[in-house]
């Protein structure tokens, strides 16, 4: 095992087997994550952005919830648009 040293300039070598094995390629995007005493280095790859489906899905109540803030916000804009038609009209 290779154990990669930290440049003058903060630039960190990645092994060749590993940036194969992680199709990292050169000027490709990396996340560095904190956690329990480590760092994990992990590409901005298809892989990563896939683990994020499925994060938003709900019973419903989320539909319902944007379904109620829409109407709230009509009945808000159409008070708006009453007041400024009786404003126009005196």
């Amino acid at each position: 095992m290779k154990k990669p040293v930290l440049s003058s300039k903060g630039q960190l070598y990645i092994p060749t087997r590993i940036r194969k094995k992680y199709r990292i390629k050169p000027r490709m995007k990396l996340v560095l994550k904190e956690a329990d005493n480590a760092i994990i280095i992990q590409p901005l790859n298809e892989k990563f952005f896939e683990s994020f489906m499925g994060i938003l899905r709900s019973d419903g109540e989320l539909k319902e919830e944007m379904k109620k803030y829409k109407q709230e916000e009509k009945k808000l804009e159409d008070g708006k648009l009453n007041s400024l038609k009786k404003k126009n009209t005196k």
